[in-house]
């Protein structure tokens, strides 16, 4: 779909001017009815809009696009890190899009030989543990939830131990 955005936040980041969409002050209420008024009336031009758009989103948004943004964050901030420690509330097998991204950004690095410690929540009754595989540590803390919310009361502990020259990503 076309857009009509105002210049605000993050807005004008996402929106090309003339290609994806319009972006028009916050409080011009003119330019909102004229530009809606365009789209409505040009189909072509509004077809064109959406067209752009949908594609800078699968090219700029998708879930591969921000794996390789993370990945290249990741490299110019590490050398010579020893860590990147991810910190998520929830991990897969819990159901998520940001449990989805620590696991695919955690595993997307480890097999690129970087050595991953993910520190999330253990959502079920009983004691955290530890999953290794190669590169890979998933630390599960022991938790409680509040208003479902978990809260680890070790996650300071663990933190604490987190070796110098790690890179930490909180979520």
């Amino acid at each position: 779909l076309p857009v009509v955005c105002t210049r605000t936040g993050g807005i004008p980041n996402l929106i090309e001017e003339g290609m994806t969409g319009y972006l028009i002050d916050a409080d011009d209420e003119s330019a909102l009815i004229e530009r809606l008024r365009t789209l409505l009336t040009d189909r072509d031009m509004a077809r064109r809009f959406g067209a752009a758009g949908r594609v800078k989103a699968q090219n700029e948004f998708s879930w591969d696009s921000r794996i390789k943004v993370f990945d290249t964050i990741f490299k110019e901030a590490m050398t010579p890190l020893q860590y990147v420690v991810q910190i998520s509330a929830c991990y897969p097998p819990h159901i998520g899009g940001m449990e989805r991204v620590v696991e695919a950004t955690s595993k997307h690095l480890a097999e690129k030989g970087r050595r991953i410690l993910v520190l999330t929540a253990q959502h079920r009754l009983g004691f955290g543990n530890t999953v290794r595989e190669k590169n890979l540590t998933v630390k599960r803390l022991a938790c409680i939830e509040v208003a479902h919310v978990p809260f680890a009361p070790t996650l300071f502990w663990h933190l604490l131990r987190i070796p110098k020259k790690s890179l930490i990503h909180f979520h």
